[in-house]
């Protein structure tokens, strides 16, 4: 049994939602955490756990949620029901996820200072800001990127430094024209272009 509030959170009409199963909804990275707390209960260990964990909406985006859940048991100790209360923190965590980018921001700013202040080669800066720019992101799980210089008589960014660019990858990048590819169209537009993936 569930209320509505549950599936009106996640998008579904209550017929939808009747007919998925819970490692449906959760985020596939929440899920072994969620099961582990959940056999506990099973197994008698706890009677109860709260955690905060992912769903994922009919549309594909992500609810963050505080789940917590008990067990009611019987006399001889199994279960007789559970109990889960679901209180959505997406607004929360989308306000926490902004502030640490701010600050992250911040940080990597105040890091480039210091980097610009130092006697090293221009190369040598490069390096250790790409280093400090990845060593600071929350974007993505990766740590690879790049940096360019612009060669205005050729209308085109030069690959200066790198760090965990594929083989191919550098290759179609060593000089990227004006207005082609991510880099390209960033420079083209001056605006800040956000991808998940470079192809």
């Amino acid at each position: 049994e569930f209320n509505d509030t549950l599936n009106e959170m996640l998008g579904y009409s209550r017929a939808e939602f009747s007919r998925l199963t819970w490692d449906e909804l959760t985020h596939p990275e929440d899920l072994p955490a969620d099961v582990a707390q959940f056999n506990r209960i099973l197994a008698g260990e706890i009677d109860g756990y709260a955690l905060e964990k992912r769903f994922i909406h009919r549309d594909g985006s992500t609810v963050f949620a505080e789940l917590s859940a008990s067990a009611l048991r019987k006399s001889d100790g199994g279960v007789d029901y559970f109990v889960a209360l679901i209180h959505n923190i997406t607004a929360r965590k989308k306000a926490e996820l902004g502030l640490q980018w701010a600050l992250n921001t911040q940080k990597i700013i105040s890091g480039l200072l210091q980097i610009s202040l130092r006697p090293l080669p221009l190369g040598e800066q490069l390096k250790s800001a790409l280093d400090l720019i990845l060593r600071l992101q929350i974007s993505s799980a990766e740590s690879s990127g790049a940096i360019f210089i612009m060669d205005a008589k050729a209308n085109e960014l030069v690959l200066s430094v790198q760090r965990g660019l594929d083989e191919p990858l550098l290759k179609s990048c060593s000089r990227v024209p004006v207005g082609h590819c991510l880099c390209g169209q960033a420079v083209s537009t001056r605006w800040i272009v956000f991808a998940d993936h470079v192809d």
